[in-house]
């Protein structure tokens, strides 16, 4: 494999490992890396050498989620098609992950940011460096938060995912660790011996355990009882009011946070709770109406001037498309969850995976 490949492969032992190898876009999600990943998980699966596999990367960040730019050319050249291809891929390869036999590392010390949630978070193992960054910015883009995260985000304590869904607040490790988006922290000095113990076929809880330290506290976790409150309103009209009306300690921190959800796409804001309040039953139902709404959204005016706008590095000069939180009805928002005749997606069962 070519050394400039988005991502890289090799065995090591017992252990097949990954390297994310585009550093210099934050190790983008693109559709060849996606289609290696699944390429190779399918192999490791079937392979009897291969106890478990390790996914880590190059650079500063992560993964900071899909290749914008790429994805906004696409679309802008009427190539909706491709894109829906692309995106097939990546949601067939967050189904594949979640189904897959084996021990399966990332090892994340830096920024991931929305869809790169999708290519480690459906593993048996998370492990959050000192320098671990997480959000789903998607709302602040004209977009949603996707790749399962309708499925993963409702289940986390109380309405922290709501909020974290809506506002694109940036978690760091011990948030992670407290939302169990992290199955551990671990510094990351300590990164190179989980490889090898993962080499050596070495059971991999018990190793991971005794690695694992509290990396600083969780200001979610302090500040759960508010963000219940105000987050389980029914409506982002009702979220806002109850931000609103927070006057004791927490009456900054209401105020940013309302602010942060007045400057994001109103649709995007509406359609999203809509979806983590459908609470979907399993990540494959939440896949399959997430692919729905992204389809949808690629046709949005909000989503394309927010992505119009993220791209050259400039804050939104005027107002979305679809107006005002009060203008968007739910009749609007119900266009957005519309089947898709003769162009839903087909997740291969993981009964499959490995025939």
């Amino acid at each position: 494999m070519a050394a400039d490949a988005d991502i890289l492969f090799h065995e090591t032992g017992r252990a097949g490992v990954m390297t994310l190898n585009r550093p210099e876009t934050g190790n983008a999600v693109t559709p060849d890396l996606i289609r290696d990943l699944e390429t190779h998980l399918l192999k490791w699966a079937r392979s009897p050498k291969i106890y478990g596999a390790l996914l880590e990367a190059r650079g500063e960040a992560f993964c900071v989620g899909r290749d914008w730019q790429a994805l906004y050319e696409l679309i802008a050249s009427g190539q909706k098609e491709t894109v829906l291809g692309h995106l097939r891929d990546e949601y067939q390869h967050c189904w594949t992950l979640q189904n897959f036999i084996k021990p399966h590392v990332a090892l994340i010390n830096g920024p991931m940011t929305g869809s790169g949630a999708g290519i480690c978070l459906y593993g048996t193992h998370r492990v959050a460096g000192e320098a671990f960054q997480f959000s789903m910015p998607g709302v602040a883009l004209g977009f949603f938060p996707d790749a399962g995260a309708s499925y993963f985000l409702p289940r986390m304590p109380g309405h922290v995912g709501f909020y974290v869904a809506l506002t694109g607040y940036v978690l760091n490790a011990a948030d992670a660790y407290f939302l169990g988006i992290a199955t551990h922290c671990i510094p990351a000095h300590a990164f190179n011996s989980i490889q090898e113990a993962l080499a050596s076929a070495d059971p991999i809880d018990p190793f991971l355990d005794s690695l694992h330290r509290q990396l600083g506290e969780s200001e979610l976790a302090a500040r759960q009882p508010v963000i219940d409150h105000c987050f389980s309103a029914a409506s982002v009209e009702e979220i806002l009011s109850r931000l609103d009306a927070v006057s004791d300690a927490d009456a900054g921190w209401a105020q940013e946070t309302a602010a942060s959800l007045r400057r994001a796409s109103p649709v995007s804001l509406k359609v999203t709770l809509r979806l983590l309040r459908e609470r979907p039953s399993s990540l494959k139902a939440a896949l399959e109406t997430e692919f729905r709404v992204a389809s949808h959204f690629y046709n949005s005016p909000d989503f394309i001037k927010g992505l119009f706008a993220a791209l050259c590095g400039n804050e939104l000069e005027h107002p979305w498309r679809s107006g005002s939180i009060q203008n968007v009805s739910s009749v609007v928002t119900a266009t957005y969850f519309a089947r898709l005749p003769g162009a839903e997606i087909d997740l291969k069962s993981h009964w499959t995976l490995i025939e």
